[in-house]
C-alpha cells in the first residue's frame, strides 16, 4: 500500500503540473503567441494523432525496459515541452516544437503509469487501485484550472509555465525512486496480460 500511495503522489503531481496549463494552452497562442486560430487547430490535431502513436510507441517500451523506466523516460519530455513554451513567445517552431513534446509527454506516460500502478496489487484488488488511480488524476485535472487562471491573473504565462516546470521536475525526481513492478513480479506478467489499458 505504501508504494502505492508513493505512486499516486508523484504521478498526481506530474498530472497537476499538466493540467495547470493545458486548459489555457488555447488562449495562450492566440493571444500571447499571436497564432492564428486554424494554425493552432492543425497543431492540436496533429499533437493528438502523434500522442495516439506515443500511447502504443510507450506501451510496447513499458514491455521491453519496464514499466519504472518507460514512464520516467516520457515524463522527462515535460519539461522540455515547458522550456520550450516558456520562451516561445517570438518563434512558431518553438511554439509547435514545446506542444508536440507535451503531447508525447502525457500520452507516453498513460500506458506505463496504469500498468505500473495496477502491478502494486494483487490480481482481486486491481480494479480497487485503478479506480483510486483515476479519482487522483480527476481531482488534480480539476484543481489546475483554477489555481492555472489565478497564476496568469495574479502574474503572467511565465509565472504559470515555470511553476508547472517545477511541480514536473518533481515528479520527474520522485519517479526515479519508484519501486519496478515488471522485474520484481516477472511470475506475475502474464496474469496482467488481459489488463485493459486505457
Amino acid at each position: 500500500m505504501r508504494r502505492f500511495l508513493i505512486a499516486l503522489s508523484i504521478l498526481s503531481l506530474y498530472g497537476f503540473a499538466y493540467s495547470l496549463i493545458y486548459r489555457f494552452l488555447i488562449i495562450y497562442l492566440r493571444d500571447i503567441a499571436k497564432l492564428d486560430v486554424v494554425f493552432i487547430g492543425t497543431i492540436f490535431t496533429l499533437g493528438a494523432f502523434i500522442g495516439m502513436g506515443t500511447s502504443i510507441l510507450s506501451g510496447f517500451l513499458a514491455d521491453i525496459i519496464g514499466r519504472k523506466y518507460a514512464l520516467i523516460s516520457f515524463m522527462s519530455v515535460l519539461p522540455i515541452a515547458l522550456l520550450a513554451l516558456l520562451i516561445s513567445q517570438s518563434s512558431i517552431f518553438l511554439v509547435v516544437f514545446g506542444m508536440i513534446l507535451l503531447y508525447v509527454s502525457t500520452h507516453g506516460t498513460r500506458a506505463p503509469a496504469r500498468v505500473l500502478v495496477s502491478e502494486m496489487a494483487s490480481l482481486g484488488k486491481i480494479g480497487r487501485r485503478v479506480g483510486t488511480y483515476f479519482s487522483a488524476i480527476a481531482v488534480v485535472s480539476a484543481l489546475g484550472p483554477i489555481v492555472g487562471g489565478y497564476i496568469i491573473k495574479t502574474y503572467n504565462y511565465e509565472a504559470l509555465f515555470s511553476l508547472s516546470l517545477l511541480f514536473a521536475m518533481v515528479a520527474l525526481s520522485g519517479a526515479l525512486f519508484l519501486e519496478e513492478t515488471y522485474a520484481m513480479k516477472s511470475s506475475r506478467v502474464s496474469s496482467h496480460r488481459s489488463i485493459v489499458v486505457f
